[in-house]
């Protein structure tokens, strides 16, 4: 019998070679949307700040501490969805693996309290060869 955190057989290792340094940003991120209310026929949303981190990509500063957060945003949206326009590419420090660790963090390091659904949370990952000469960090 396989223990619960075993990997299945079939997965199979991701290389991203070692010819050219990558980076990798995120693209888009949704979740199961939250119940959100309406005071006097106002829309009522939080400004609460989450920060997504990452196991693949190398730590940088945030709050006086080395991490390896990738993006912060304001949840619950109305939709459950963030489109990103400008891509942060940060990075890569892993050049194999099998597997990708995120987690989705308030600013006080508990974990985001998404609403139960059997909706998934879905982050979509934006990898690239880092641009040499480019001093913008960004892709439009």
């Amino acid at each position: 019998m396989r223990s619960r955190y075993s990997r299945p057989s079939w997965l199979r290792s991701v290389e991203l070679g070692y010819s050219e340094n990558w980076e990798v940003g995120i693209c888009k991120f949704s979740y199961p949307p939250n119940s959100v209310g309406t005071v006097k026929h106002t829309t009522v949303v939080s400004d609460t700040k989450g920060l997504i981190y990452c196991d693949l990509i190398s730590p940088q500063y945030v709050r006086r501490a080395l991490v390896r957060c990738m993006r912060t945003f304001i949840y619950p949206s109305l939709s459950g969805q963030h489109v990103f326009d400008n891509v942060y590419n940060l990075p890569v420090e892993k050049r194999t693996f099998k597997s990708i660790r995120i987690e989705i963090l308030q600013l006080t390091v508990k974990p985001v309290e998404f609403k139960s659904s059997t909706t998934p949370l879905n982050v979509v990952l934006h990898f690239r060869p880092f641009l040499r000469g480019n001093n913008n960090n960004n892709i439009k």
